[in-house]
């Protein structure tokens, strides 16, 4: 039994450190944290021009992170920082996985990707288009936080384009 909850314990450990999910709240950038880089990102319209959302590669730990841009100077014109809002730790992916960031919508696809969805989702062979979402996320841009949603009635297509589709 202790070898069972010993186990358990690394398990626990070896999965994404809580704390990146609250270390990095409140950092401004740039400059990134040394062994930290961004690795997409893009403002959340139509939703509002102030938030963004970023890919981040925190080596060994992916991250999500919801970003408001923030005036750096008093003139407010084109220097910003951005300051992270929210993180979001996504589980290890499995074989066959991606994590979409902008490419998914609730429902359908005819509007294109919503830009407050995250999701895990499973392409089977060269299909463009897949309804297999393992865990997805919306976007609180009031709250500043990401949510768990139900996977049911999310697709997503990859970046290619679902108009690539025959």
């Amino acid at each position: 039994m202790r070898s069972l909850a010993i186990t358990a314990f690394l398990v626990i450990i070896a999965l994404a450190p809580p704390q990146a999910q609250t270390q990095y709240v409140g950092l401004r950038h740039p400059p990134l944290p040394s062994g930290i880089e961004v690795v997409s990102a893009s403002m959340m319209i139509p939703y509002d021009t102030i938030h963004a959302i970023a890919l981040v590669n925190g080596s060994p730990t992916t991250m999500v992170w919801l970003e408001r841009a923030v005036c750096s100077s008093k003139k407010c014109t084109r220097d910003f920082i951005f300051e992270v809002r929210a993180v979001l730790v996504p589980p290890p992916l499995n074989v066959g996985q991606s994590l979409m960031l902008e490419t998914c919508a609730l429902g359908s696809l005819d509007h294109g990707g919503d830009s407050r969805l995250v999701a895990i989702a499973t392409f089977v062979g060269d299909s463009l288009v897949t309804t297999r979402i393992d865990r997805a996320w919306r976007v609180d841009l009031t709250r500043e936080r990401f949510e768990p949603i139900p996977a049911k009635g999310v697709i997503c297509f990859k970046e290619s384009g679902p108009e690539e589709e025959d």
